[in-house]
């Protein structure tokens, strides 16, 4: 989040000892890396949010919960993804 890069990596290095912000990155990182190679392989369903680009800071309330409007924005993309895999009845 502009203007509390500070704060946020305090706050991701303050969960476990030794943890630092880059080094949450990466394991994010390669988190995502795997769930998207099984999404590719149709072995789970995988949703990024974020690929469209459009959160924004105030979508957040800290380094990576959502805000209320951010979850609202979460909660629709993700049901309509999951609507769109709903087959037609006829």
């Amino acid at each position: 989040r502009k203007g509390r890069e500070k704060a946020d990596r305090e706050y991701v290095e303050s969960w476990t000892p030794g943890l630092t912000g880059d080094g949450y990155a990466r394991g994010l990182d390669r988190f995502n890396d795997v769930a998207r190679k099984l999404g590719a392989e149709k072995v789970a369903l995988f949703l990024d949010p974020f690929a469209a680009g459009d959160f924004t800071d105030d979508d957040f309330v800290d380094a990576v919960h959502f805000s209320p409007a951010g979850s609202e924005r979460f909660a629709r993309r993700l049901a309509e993804t999951i609507i769109g895999l709903i087959p037609a009845r006829n």
